[in-house]
């Protein structure tokens, strides 16, 4: 998200980024506070496309031309979901609401769908230093019960 903000800025677009989370959008809801995301939307939290339109219309009037939107993939309700599946329209929920937001507020909207490379990659300094305090309490704790019995 960090790296579509220039071009969303220069661009005057709209950029919604499919984030990974079919039932849940704990992944999205980081993604989206970490990288700056204008609205963020997750399965768990129903939404109101008009809401949406309105909030892009907003930022634009208030000379924020451009809006970034982190969308969980399963960020639709249950029923829009098997419609979805069963008329196979669009291969995911991004570009069905790429197609409302540009007819509700008549910008420019562009997808980003990092998909499986998300789960992927070298793990950064914080997250080696991360794993191994855990992997310390995690024997730190057994051991204490090893202990107490």
């Amino acid at each position: 998200i960090d790296r579509i903000h220039t071009t969303a800025t220069s661009h005057n677009r709209v950029f919604i980024i499919e984030i990974m989370g079919h039932k849940v959008g704990w992944v999205t809801l980081h993604a989206g506070i970490a990288g700056g995301a204008d609205i963020i939307l997750l399965p768990e939290i129903p939404y109101d496309m008009d809401v949406i339109a309105e909030a892009i219309d907003k930022r634009a009037k208030s000379g924020k031309k451009f809006t970034i939107i982190a969308v969980a993939e399963g960020a639709i309700s249950k029923k829009e979901l098997k419609d979805k599946q069963a008329k196979k329209k669009y291969p995911s929920v991004a570009y069905e609401m790429a197609e409302k937001v540009q007819k509700r507020t008549q910008q420019e909207v562009r997808i980003a769908i990092p998909g499986h490379t998300q789960r992927g990659g070298s793990p950064c300094p914080f997250d080696r230093v991360l794993s191994t305090r855990l992997g310390a309490e995690a024997a730190r704790a057994i051991l204490d019960e090893i202990m107490v019995v």
